[in-house]
């Protein structure tokens, strides 16, 4: 079976297990998101009295879990960037993490924008460059797997914290980049 015969209806449960049947086909190395990332850094704030309806596209962390999927191609929210002091800004490609979170099931729920325009991160979030496949390395960090390495160690309390180093220990599966670009390894048509 390949991916592109992979239903869109599947559980996570059978999406790890054809990451699996999919990883014994290729050659697949597993690497800590650390030796994937060329850049890791966090946003910068962005209160919710500075959110516009115009302006510069811009993500605070708790849009990561209440209106983005694995994927976007355009920001909910907007800022004046001329109202914030530091700007952290993210491209097409990058990945977004929720660094603070209610549970330690959903902590680092993370999202890739691929989207054109230049967007900034707001406070919470953890950004990471690479130059994988995105939607691939997204849907990799969906896992079952993935979010079982996420929630690791952290303590269950009102509030769940992660961190920079803890996101650069995650390990995923990496096939060659040629086959990530060439074949769908995701679950569902994009």
């Amino acid at each position: 079976m390949t991916f592109d015969d992979y239903s869109a209806h599947n559980s996570d449960r059978q999406t790890d297990r054809q990451t699996d049947r999919q990883t014994r086909k290729i050659a697949v190395q597993w690497l800590p998101l650390g030796e994937i990332a060329t850049d890791l850094y966090r946003g910068s704030g962005i209160r919710r009295d500075q959110i516009t309806e115009n302006g510069t596209p811009c993500v605070r962390y708790g849009e990561i879990y209440t209106t983005y999927n694995i994927w976007f191609d355009k920001c909910a929210s907007h800022t004046d960037e001329t109202m914030l002091g530091t700007k952290k800004y993210f491209e097409h490609g990058d990945i977004l993490f929720a660094i603070t979170g209610e549970s330690v099931e959903d902590i680092a729920k993370s999202c890739v924008y691929v989207g054109s325009e230049k967007c900034l991160a707001g406070g919470d979030i953890v950004v990471m460059k690479h130059n994988q496949n995105p939607k691939y390395i997204a849907y990799a960090l969906s896992t079952a797997n993935a979010r079982m390495q996420k929630s690791k160690g952290k303590v269950k309390s009102k509030v769940v914290h992660t961190n920079i180093p803890s996101i650069r220990n995650i390990i995923i599966p990496v096939p060659p980049l040629r086959r990530t670009t060439t074949h769908r390894l995701h679950p569902r048509p994009l």
